[in-house]
Parts: structure tokens; C-alpha cells; sequence
């Protein structure tokens, strides 16, 4: 029903944003090929729920970088769910952060509060176990940030700190060992792989 209400309106040459129906609103983000819909009875204002959808675009962005583009293109009726096996919880970890959390809401990025002179500690002994070939260093404690590493001319933008948190909050395996995982940071690089 919903990829018809979106084809019937692109059809007349424009795009369905959202709609209400009762108490509930039906949002629509579309980033290329991908059709993100919330239907929300909370309340939240239709920019929020466009920004939680926008999130979880950058979210599936951050698991499979910007090339699965080029899957659509070849085939159109590609079913995601297969590359997307197994991210089910860092998935559903953003949703619920968006719906309950202000971090999302106010774009901010949650700090583990601490006396300045440890926090600066971390930063040095962070920085001097740091290997050449590090683009970023994140540290991170019960969900929040302690420290970042950084080159000077090389940011590390703010939506994209608040997906590689999510992914290390999501993930017991983040938390009680040692994991590599390859991540694409949307915002720095959306087509590579970290």
C-alpha cells in the first residue's frame, strides 16, 4: 500500500512528504532507491520523525557504504533484508535512541561527565598508544563520550560519531572484547569503508 501511494504521487510528477490519518502521521524520507516510512501516534513533529528516518538512512548507509545504489540501479526489486542480515539490533538501537533519547532531537552528543584534568589524561595516554594509520580514535563509557582523536583538517562529523556510537551501544560484543568491524561514516566518505 505504501510503495503505491509513493508511485501514485510520483506519478504526478511530485513527492508524498507526509500525511495524517487520525492520530497517526505517516512520513516519507526517500534517499535514492531506499523509501523510509514511520508511521508515528506519539506526537513528534513531522521534521523529527524526517530526521529519525534520515538517521536510519545513515544508519543502513554506515553498515553497507553508498554503493548498494548501484545494486538498485541493476535490480530495482533487490530485497535488502539479506545484506542488512543481522543488524537487526544496532537497527532497532537507533529507533528506540530517536524515540526516547534527546540526543537525536538535539544532534548532541552525550558526554561522560568527568574532572577536566582526567578527561585530558585519557587524551594524552589515548594519543600516545595511537598507531599511525588512525584516521579517528573514540573513546567510549557507559554510552557516552570520553574522548575523541581527530587530525586537525580531518573532522569527524557529528552524525557520524552518533552512528558509530550506536553501533558500539547496540552490540555486547562491542562492550566485553576486542571486535573489528569495518564502518562507512556517511557524512566523511559515504562510497569507502573504514
Amino acid at each position: 500500500v505504501l510503495q503505491a501511494l509513493i508511485s501514485f504521487v510520483h506519478g504526478t510528477g511530485d513527492a508524498i512528504h507526509h500525511f495524517v490519518a487520525g492520530k497517526n502521521r505517516v512520513v516519507f524520507v526517500t534517499r535514492g532507491s531506499l523509501h523510509l516510512v514511520c508511521i508515528n501516534c506519539s506526537g513528534e513533529s513531522v521534521p523529527y520523525i524526517a530526521r529519525q528516518l534520515n538517521f536510519l538512512h545513515a544508519q543502513i548507509i554506515s553498515i553497507l557504504t553508498g554503493k548498494v545504489e548501484k545494486i538498485f540501479q541493476r535490480n530495482a526489486s533487490f530485497d535488502l533484508r539479506g545484506l542488512l542480515g543481522g543488524t537487526d539490533r544496532v537497527l532497532r538501537s537507533l529507533i528506540r535512541e530517536g524515540s526516547g533519547e534527546p540526543t537525536m532531537l538535539l544532534q548532541a552528543t552525550p558526554c561522560l561527565r568527568m574532572p577536566a584534568a582526567t578527561r585530558a589524561e585519557l587524551g594524552r595516554l589515548l594519543a600516545a598508544t595511537r598507531p599511525t594509520a588512525l584516521l579517528f580514535g573514540v573513546l567510549l563509557a557507559r554510552g557516552c563520550l570520553v574522548q575523541l582523536l581527530r587530525p586537525k583538517k580531518t573532522p569527524l562529523h557529528q552524525h557520524d560519531l552518533l552512528l558509530i556510537m550506536n553501533t558500539v551501544n547496540s552490540s555486547a560484543s562491542f562492550r566485553e572484547d576486542e571486535t573489528w568491524l569495518p564502518v562507512c561514516l556517511p557524512s566523511f566518505n559515504e562510497m569507502a569503508m573504514l
